[in-house]
């Protein structure tokens, strides 16, 4: 079974081995959809951790 990450815009359980992602500060983050990971790119600092 795949480690489930947490989409960081809903967070939702998400397998990052079939979900979208994106880089941002040299860490990578998946989503849940499209939907969520365009959210994400246009306001990264909302979502990204600390």
């Amino acid at each position: 079974m795949a480690d489930l990450r947490t989409c960081p815009v809903c967070n939702m359980d998400v397998n990052p081995a079939d979900a979208p992602s994106e880089t941002f500060r040299d860490q990578e983050y998946s989503f849940c959809s499209e939907t969520c990971r365009e959210q994400f790119l246009m306001d990264p600092e909302r979502y990204a951790r600390a």
